[in-house]
């Protein structure tokens, strides 16, 4: 049967069926953000990446609601080597897993740290792997000593994958600790917050998502900007020079920032790091 059409009539299936592959086409794999980078180190910088074994939950008061996708449920085998396997497909340097000390504390944690690293060596060969010691609250107060011993005891710093720094494993202590500097054995600890910002170490801090504004002080879409604010965030980091560039975070949802695959803008942070990286030598 023929169809016959007058001049300047608009076709509206045509138009619908060419906007539904349209819009499948941004939400594919192959949608690229357009982002330029530009890098002039003659030696590639390293990546490292907070980590939460137990993400902290989104604030009540921040919207929109986010998921990971897929979601989580426990720090479970499947999860580490999905999780690990995207971890050295983007080439991070190390992983610094920052845990309560409760948490740290219980034989749970003990096992599933144990496994962690036995799949890291082959799902993310070459990755560093670092405790932080990260309290919800502020003002605890710890003995490094009795710290220091506990992790000593349970091998914590022995661990095939453990990061190493000056050729030495590292336990890192995260900020709102007071510390009783009471240990006298080989230096092996050291407070982040003080680490990154130690120009020795020409670390430079990446946040995913921009601080609260007045105007719109809870909207996250509004903060993460599509992942303009990232991308500006890295560039400014290559422009420094950056040695060490620490990213905040893949699952830190009480601080809105995240980069892992999520319901709000899927794996556009991932996207954005990799054409980074591609600028790098």
């Amino acid at each position: 049967m023929l169809i016959y059409l007058r001049p300047g009539l608009i076709i509206l299936p045509v138009l619908l069926l060419l906007a539904t592959v349209f819009s499948a086409c941004l939400g594919s794999r192959g949608f690229r953000p357009k982002y330029e980078f530009s890098a002039a180190y003659e030696r590639r910088p390293q990546f490292w990446l907070e980590y939460h074994p137990y993400p902290p939950e989104q604030r009540t008061d921040s919207h929109p609601r986010v998921r990971a996708i897929p979601q989580n449920e426990g720090w479970t085998d499947l999860r580490m080597k999905r999780e690990l396997a995207q971890f050295g497909q983007a080439g991070f340097a190390a992983l610094l897993l920052h845990v309560k000390p409760e948490i740290m504390a219980s034989e749970h944690f003990a096992e599933r740290l144990q496994k962690f690293h036995a799949l890291s060596s082959s799902l993310a060969p070459g990755m560093g792997i670092a405790l932080v010691l990260s309290p919800g609250v502020e003002g605890l107060r710890l003995s490094v000593q009795n710290t220091m011993q506990f992790v000593e005891r349970l091998g914590f710093l022995r661990l095939p994958a453990s990061l190493k720094v000056q050729g030495e494993p590292i336990l890192f202590f995260g900020g709102h600790i007071e510390l009783i500097e009471d240990y006298q054995g080989t230096k092996r600890q050291a407070s982040l917050p003080e680490f990154l910002h130690n120009v020795q170490n020409r670390a430079c801090t990446v946040s995913v998502a921009g601080p609260p504004s007045e105007k719109q002080p809870e909207d996250l879409a509004w903060r993460r900007k599509k992942g303009e604010f990232f991308a500006s965030q890295l560039q400014e980091a290559f422009q420094s020079k950056a040695r060490i560039i620490y990213i905040k975070s893949w699952n830190n949802y009480a601080e809105d920032n995240f980069m892992e695959p999520n319901s709000l803008d899927q794996d556009l942070m991932m996207q954005i790091l990799e054409l980074a990286q591609k600028a790098l030598p």
